[in-house]
C-alpha cells in the first residue's frame, strides 16, 4: 500500500490506532514491549506511513547508543565492591529503623543520581532484607522506600535514569538543543528531598508493617514443599508412617504421598508405604540439609543429595510479573536444563500448594530454592524471569584497583560532558575501549550487560514519535487537551502533559510513556507559541520517572515487590501523595524557572 494513496486524514487515524494498540498490549502485557513496539512500527512501515529511514535511524541515535554504554558501565560497577563499602560507610552500626531508612534513601538517593536504578536496587535487596531481619523489623517498612528513594535520585542528573536519556534522544531528533547534564538537577533535587522527608516522617502510617514472606511457613507450614522418593531397597518400604518415624519430624511435616499419580492427603499415620512412593514435606528451609541427612532411607533431588550440606549454593529467587514461567510447570519450562539449578522447594505467601514440585503450576511471586551449577549466573544475569533474594555464596568481584579505574574514569566521563568538552557518548566509548584493553572484564561478560530489549524499544519508538508527528496526529492530541486546559494558559498545559504522562507511566514502560507523550508536549508548547519548549520535555521526563502508584510501572517497584511482602494496594497508598507532591514541585519548579507565569 502506497502513502500517496492515503489521505491525511486516514494516515492521522491509523496512527492514532496504532497507539491505541501499543498503550492496550503494553498494559495487557500480552507481548513484551520491544515486540509491541515492532508490530505497530512494521504496520506503520507496511502501509507507506513511514519510510524504511524513518523507521530504522533510531538504531543509529547517539543518544540511544549512550543509554547502552551507560548501562555496561553501570553493570560493571555493578561488579565492584565498592559500592558495598560505600554502604557500608553510610549505614555503619546503625540498628533504629528511622536512622536507619533516611542513610539508606539519602545514600541510594545520592548515587542513583548517577547510577542506573536498577543495579542499585538489585545489590541492596540482599543487605535491606538482611539487615531488617537481623533487626526484627518486617522488610515491608524498607522495600519501598529503597525503589523510590532510587527513582527520585535518578531525576536529578541526565544520565540518572534512562528515561532522560531516551527524552533527550527525542529533543535532539526533534531538532533541539540537547539536554544539559544538570538540566533536572534543581527540580529533581527539590522533588528527592520533599520526596525521602515525606517517606521518613510518615513512614509509621503509609508503610505497613506485614510479616516477612519467608517466614510466613511458622504460620503455615505447608508454604514450603520439599519432595523425596522411597527407593528400591529402603527400610521404609511395607512400613507405616508412625512406625517409620514420619510422624513428627523436627522442622519438617508430611504433607501428602503421590502414588501412582494419584495423592494421598491427609496422610494417615496408619498409611503403609510402598517402592516409589514421592513423600511431600513442608517445612523450614534453613533445615533442608537436617532432613537429608536423617532421612536416608529417601531419595532426594540429585542435586539437593549432593550439596545440601554446601550453603553456599543455596538461592533464593522470587517470580517476576513479567516472567515467561509464569503458568508453567518446571518441568514444561526446562527449569534445570534453561538455567542450570535445580528447584528444591517452593513458597508461596498465604497459599497452600500440593503435589510433585514438578507438576506445580508457577505463580508470580512465588519464591523458589535453588541449588545451582556453575553456569547459572551467566545464564540468568539479563533475566526477567526471577530475581534473586538471597544469595549466601558472594560473586567475584572486580579487583579494587580496576575498580577504582572504572569510578575515577566515569565520574570523568560525566564531569568532561557536563562541561561540554566531551559528549557523553564518547567519553563512555572511550573507558569502555580501555575496560575491555586493561581485561577488566571480558568481551562476553560486556555482551551480557548489554540490554537489548531497551534498545529495540527505544530505537522503535522514535519512529512512532515521527508517525505522531508528521501526519498531524500529535497537533490534534495537543489542541484537544489544550481546548480544556486552555484557560489557565501554559502552565495548566504543563500540569496536563504532567499528568498524562504519569498515569501512562504507570501502565507501561516509562520509556514508553515518554516516548508517547514527547510529541503532544511539542505539540502544546507550539500551539502556545512558546519558541523553547524544554519545560515541556523536562516535565514528560519528570512525570515518565513518577512510578509511585502501581508495582508495575518500574523496574526496581516490581523487584521489591516479592521481598516486601507487598499488595498492589500497598504501592497506590504510599504511591498518591508523592505523586501528587513531586507533580506540584515539578509543574511550580518549572514555570517559575522558565517564566510560564
Amino acid at each position: 500500500m502506497d502513502i500517496l494513496n492515503i489521505s491525511m486524514q486516514a494516515q492521522e487515524i491509523i496512527v492514532i490506532l496504532v497507539t491505541i494498540f501499543i498503550i492496550i498490549s503494553l498494559y495487557l502485557e500480552k507481548f513484551p514491549p520491544a515486540l509491541t513496539f515492532f508490530m505497530g512500527v512494521a504496520f506503520l512501515l507496511l502501509v507507506g506511513i513511514l519510510k524504511p529511514e524513518e523507521a530504522l535511524k533510531g538504531f543509529g541515535n547517539d543518544q540511544i547508543m549512550t543509554i547502552m554504554l551507560l548501562l555496561v558501565v553501570c553493570g560493571i560497577l555493578n561488579k565492584s565492591a565498592l559500592p558495598e563499602q560505600f554502604f557500608q560507610k553510610v549505614f555503619g552500626n546503625v540498628s533504629n529503623l528511622g536512622s536507619f531508612m533516611w542513610r539508606m534513601m539519602l545514600g541510594v538517593g545520592i548515587l542513583s543520581a548517577f547510577v542506573n536504578n536498577t543495579p542499585i536496587v538489585a545489590f541492596l535487596i540482599p543487605f535491606v532484607y538482611s539487615w531488617s531481619k537481623s533487626n526484627n523489623i518486617a522488610p515491608s517498612k524498607l522495600m519501598i522506600p529503597l525503589s523510590y528513594a532510587t527513582v527520585l535520585g535518578g531525576t536529578v542528573t541526565l544520565i540518572g535514569t534512562s528515561t532522560n536519556l531516551v527524552v533527550n534522544g527525542l529533543t535532539v531528533d526533534a531538532g533541539y538543543k540537547e539536554l544539559k547534564m544538570f538540566d533536572f538537577t534543581v527540580v529533581g533535587s527539590i522533588q528527592a528531598i520533599l520526596g525521602i522527608a515525606y517517606m521518613y516522617f510518615f513512614r509509621n502510617r503509609i508503610l505497613p508493617n506485614r510479616a516477612d514472606p519467608l517466614d510466613t511457613f511458622k504460620k503455615s507450614p505447608r508454604s514450603f514443599l520439599v519432595e523425596g522418593r522411597i527407593k528400591s531397597g529402603s527400610k521404609l518400604m511395607n512400613k507405616s508412617v508412625e512406625s517409620a518415624n514420619l510422624r513428627h519430624l523436627k522442622n519438617f511435616f508430611l504433607v501428602e504421598i503421590i502414588r501412582n499419580n494419584e495423592t494421598i492427603s491427609p496422610v494417615s499415620p496408619k498409611e503403609i508405604l510402598l517402592e516409589g512412593d514421592i513423600l511431600i514435606f513442608a517445612g523450614d528451609v534453613k533445615y533442608i540439609s537436617d532432613l537429608v541427612s536423617d532421612q536416608k532411607e529417601l531419595h532426594f533431588p540429585k542435586t539437593l543429595n549432593i550439596k545440601a550440606q554446601n550453603a553456599t549454593q543455596l538461592i533464593e529467587t522470587m517470580l517476576l510479573p513479567q516472567s515467561s514461567l509464569i503458568g508453567q510447570t518446571i518441568k514444561e519450562c526446562d527449569f534445570r536444563g534453561k538455567f542450570d539449578a535445580a528447584v528444591v522447594a517452593i513458597h508461596r505467601r498465604g497459599e497452600q500448594i500440593t503435589g510433585k514440585l514438578g507438576d506445580v503450576l508457577l505463580k508470580q511471586g512465588d519464591v523458589l530454592l535453588l541449588f545451582t551449577g556453575d553456569d547459572f549466573e551467566t545464564r540468568t544475569e539479563n533475566s526477567e524471569d526471577f530475581f534473586t533474594i538471597n544469595k549466601i555464596e558472594k560473586e567475584e568481584s572486580l579487583p579494587v584497583g580496576k575498580s577504582w579505574m572504572v569510578l575515577i574514569g566515569f565520574a570523568c566521563c560525566i564531569v568532561l560532558s557536563a562541561l561540554s568538552i566531551v559528549n557523553l557518548f564518547q567519553g563512555l566509548l572511550i573507558l569502555l575501549a580501555v575496560i575491555i584493553f586493561t581485561k577488566t572484564i571480558s568481551f562476553r561478560e560486556m555482551h551480557n550487560l548489554v540490554d537489548y530489549n531497551l534498545f529495540i524499544l527505544a530505537a522503535l519508538a522514535l519512529a512512532l514519535g515521527d508517525a505522531l508527528t508528521k501526519t498531524g496526529a500529535a497537533t490534534h492530541i495537543a489542541n484537544g487537551i489544550l481546548s480544556v486546559v486552555g484557560q489557565w494558559g501554559a502552565v495548566g498545559a504543563l500540569a496536563a502533559i504532567y499528568l498524562i504522562t504519569m498515569l501512562i507511566t504507570e501502565i507501561m514502560t516509562n520509556v514508553a510513556a515518554a516516548t508517547l507523550a514527547f510529541p503532544l508536549g511539542i505539540s502544546m508548547a507550539n500551539s502556545l507559541g512558546i519558541s523553547d519548549p524544554k519545560p515541556f520535555i523536562l516535565a514528560i521526563a519528570f512525570a515518565a520517572s513518577a512510578c509511585f502508584l502501581t508495582p508495575v510501572g518500574y523496574q526496581t517497584n516490581l523487584m521489591v515487590y516479592g521481598p516486601g511482602g507487598y499488595k498492589f494496594s500497598d504501592y497506590f497508598r504510599v504511591g498518591l501523595p508523592l505523586s501528587l507532591l513531586c507533580m506540584g514541585v515539578c509543574v511550580i519548579g518549572l514555570s517559575i524557572i522558565y517564566n510560564l507565569i
